[in-house]
């Protein structure tokens, strides 16, 4: 098992101007329902340090929410819907989260009043799901089946870009293409009926 950890370093203005940042390679895989991602949350202004530390540890937990929602979201229609959400969504965060532990954690006093913390944060992939799910942000595996269902796959052989020889034996090719799809129960679509479409 790799031991090692990568670390996301993202303080707030970072996540709201660079979302890129977050990237698939900070999710770590531990089992088919379970991730876990270091994060970094910060804190400013606050002079009470039990405070200041309360906030970095919850904004840090966030963060590793969303960089999990960001991995999990492909489609801009996705995205935007998800930003509609975003902060309703990230108030019950706390549901998603199975354990934070410390990783590093740093105080500092006067005059800026700061603390940063890093947590190894494992996440419940599978509830996110879920709720992205209810919420229409994602498409349910019976819905995305449902649309590829719909969908005919058309065989094609490059008639400009062929040789001669290839040309010869086009009505073959599409033969046994179609045939392979016919025996996966794959709908094929011929030049025919792309005509008449």
């Amino acid at each position: 098992m790799n031991t090692m950890r990568t670390m996301l370093v993202v303080t707030l203005m970072g996540l709201l101007l660079i979302p890129s940042v977050l990237k698939a390679q900070d999710i770590k895989v531990l089992d088919e329902k379970t991730v876990q991602i270091t994060a970094q949350g910060m804190a400013e202004g606050e002079k009470n340090k039990k405070k200041r530390e309360g906030i970095a540890f919850e904004d840090a937990r966030q963060k590793a929410v969303l960089l999990l929602i960001n991995d999990m979201l492909r489609s801009a229609e996705e995205k935007a819907a998800f930003e509609k959400i975003k902060d309703e969504f990230l108030k019950e965060s706390n549901e998603f989260v199975l354990n934070a532990n410390y990783v590093k954690k740093e105080n500092y006093d006067k005059p800026i009043y700061q603390t940063t913390v890093t947590l190894n944060v494992t996440i419940n992939r599978d509830l996110v799901t879920q709720k992205l799910i209810a919420k229409e942000i994602l498409a349910s595996a019976e819905a995305v089946r449902k649309e590829l269902d719909r969908f005919s796959i058309m065989p094609y052989l490059d008639i400009a870009n062929s040789d001669a020889e290839a040309l010869k034996y086009k009505d073959l090719f599409y033969t046994r293409v179609r045939i392979f799809f016919d025996d996966q129960n794959i709908p094929t679509v011929g030049q025919d009926e792309v005509a008449a479409l």
